[in-house]
């Protein structure tokens, strides 16, 4: 199992990263031949779930990835200590990732040229026909509005009937161009938060 990469959007990452940094210290991050996806499955006091996904070609290059499980990686991080790798990384002149062992342990080592290497192990109805509701835990709620640092370029808020609210949260780094929008998306990085319903 082996993986390397060269990080070419930080700002993007770091995005998603703070938008699941407050709701839990760690997520697992998997890792595709074409995409990146941040998970938070449980978190503490809460029913609240978290998956975003972003192509990754928008954040690598260079991008080499084998496995035994169908060129899969899945790794847990610390949140907070990414963040800070890539926040200090954003001036550097040249970036670089990749899966280490240790102490027998896969760990995500990112290399900053002329920086210091670090090593991370890891949503009252008024008319049936027109509106939906669900009634959800105001905590699972105020966990999703924390994502307003971000400043999401959309969000599209999606209501199961006394089941679930879902958000989509679209997020893009503003100083890219729009030709480089990701084609399935129209957008760059996606977060989804599902809230099940209070029964």
């Amino acid at each position: 199992m082996r993986m390397k990469a060269k990080v070419i959007d930080t700002i993007l990452l770091t995005k998603m990263l703070q938008s699941v940094e407050k709701l839990s210290k760690t997520c697992i991050m998997k890792f595709t031949e074409d995409k990146i996806y941040i998970i938070i499955a449980k978190i503490e006091l809460t029913e609240l779930q978290v998956w975003g996904q972003v192509a990754s070609n928008l954040l690598l290059e260079e991008f080499t990835i084998e496995s035994a499980n169908n060129n899969e990686i899945w790794i847990e991080v610390r949140t907070d200590h990414v963040i800070r790798v890539l926040k200090s990384a954003q001036t550097s002149i040249d970036i670089h990732c990749k899966l280490s062992k240790k102490k027998e342990l896969s760990s995500l080592s990112f290399n900053i040229k002329r920086m210091v290497s670090q090593n991370l192990s890891q949503q009252e109805k008024s008319k049936k026909e027109q509106f939906s509701e669900c009634q959800i835990s105001i905590i699972d709620f105020e966990n999703f509005v924390h994502n307003y640092i971000i400043n999401p370029s959309n969000i599209i808020c999606s209501i199961i009937e006394n089941f679930a609210v879902i958000f989509y949260v679209y997020v893009k780094n503003e100083s890219t161009p729009l030709m480089d929008y990701d084609q399935e998306t129209r957008q760059f990085g996606t977060l989804t938060f599902y809230i099940p319903a209070i029964i």
